[in-house]
């Protein structure tokens, strides 16, 4: 993890974890989605999933790379009994709170132009170029256009992400580069919305909770991203579903 003046802050050991990525469980469970308690399971791995990403917060860590392959999905338990938890990992881009900077959004420094926190291209030979913070289908819009280092509210554009595509099992955005996020605009959250309006596989119930999650996370404006709203959502869809 590297600080404001991009210098190594730290380092974060995780356990090894026997477990799949959301987007492999995606993959091979979306098809029964409707008998075997798929949504329910989703809306309690995304929940629990922005939970954690809520901790790092409070903690002073930004993560900017939450994405389906980053997340794991393992079978535990708790009080509550078996369950299916979430595990948040790779904090290779994370950025540690500058405690008077952590919720302010403002241009990275020239400096940052040849670390790793940054995917840089040199074009036929010329100047290298800026091209964003995080993966191309999840970063958040100031990331990708490179007018901000991130902050709290960045996580949850790409919590919102995660939380639609794993409803709908389709991309939200191509994830070959990053023009269509450091483009992303109001029509753009509306195609979302209506995707989800019009798919014939979401219930009515579930057509209107993910969409109000959608309206106030994957939005252009950050101060409009509410990780609560989330949260409260992936409950609501969880409970539902009736996940057992």
């Amino acid at each position: 993890m590297v600080d404001e003046s991009n210098q190594l802050v730290g380092v974060v050991e995780q356990d090894f974890i026997p477990s799949i990525t959301l987007r492999d469980y995606v993959n091979e469970y979306q098809s029964d989605a409707l008998t075997n308690g798929y949504f329910g399971h989703i809306g309690r791995i995304v929940g629990e999933t922005a939970q954690n990403v809520r901790h790092l917060h409070n903690e002073g860590i930004i993560h900017r790379d939450i994405k389906h392959d980053n997340i794991l999905v393992a079978n535990g338990s708790d009080s509550g009994g078996f369950r299916t938890l979430a595990y948040l990992i790779d904090f290779g881009l994370a950025k540690v709170r500058n405690d008077s900077e952590f919720f302010r959004c403002y241009a990275p420094s020239q400096n940052l132009y040849n670390t790793l926190t940054y995917h840089l291209v040199q074009p036929n030979n010329g100047p290298r170029k800026n091209m964003g913070i995080g993966s191309y289908s999840y970063t958040a819009p100031e990331l990708a256009r490179g007018t901000c280092t991130g902050t709290p509210q960045s996580d949850y554009f790409s919590l919102g992400i995660v939380l639609w595509e794993a409803f709908m099992a389709q991309r939200a955005f191509p994830n070959d580069n990053y023009d269509p996020i450091r483009n992303f605009s109001d029509t753009d959250n509306q195609r979302l919305i209506d995707q989800i309006n019009l798919s014939y596989h979401l219930d009515k119930k579930t057509k209107k909770v993910l969409g109000n999650a959608i309206e106030n996370s994957v939005v252009n404006d950050p101060q409009e991203r509410k990780q609560e709203v989330i949260i409260d959502a992936c409950d609501e869809l969880a409970e539902h579903h009736k996940l057992s």
